[in-house]
């Protein structure tokens, strides 16, 4: 498929307002919130860690991890979806608070995929790569 076929592919309304509330949502770094996205029984596969299962685990996985987190910015796009599968394209900017305000912001590119039972996230499987944002000249 050429980009612009990719381009041209409608996507479903519902699908984009679910990635959309995610985005809201993630972006108030609200673990609570977070998690409540989340299927009971969703399984997770974070890059190259072992897979997780359940809420719970999401929970302990993510709450250290968001908690450094300042200046948080998500954006997503979806590239393409089938049937209860999303696949998307992202980005987050943020700055880590274990290394003050002066601390470097960095830049996360990623890519998942989101598998949906009704409204909930019941898989997501999750690369992404990490670099700083080179300081304004």
């Amino acid at each position: 498929m050429t980009e612009a076929a990719i381009e041209n592919h409608p996507i479903d309304a519902l699908t984009q307002r679910r990635v959309d509330h995610i985005v809201e949502v993630f972006n108030t770094l609200d673990i609570d919130a977070i998690v409540a996205l989340f299927s009971e029984d969703v399984v997770v596969t974070y890059a190259d860690r072992p897979l997780l299962h359940g809420r719970e685990a999401l929970r302990a996985f993510i709450a250290p991890r968001y908690a450094d987190l300042v200046d948080y910015r998500l954006s997503k796009r979806i590239r393409m979806e089938q049937g209860a599968w999303v696949g998307i394209e992202g980005e987050a900017q943020y700055r880590l608070a274990s290394e003050g305000a002066d601390g470097s912001r960095y830049r996360t590119r990623l890519f998942e995929f989101l598998q949906f039972r009704d409204d909930l996230i019941s898989r997501w499987d999750y690369v992404g790569n990490t670099s700083p944002v080179p300081a304004a000249r």
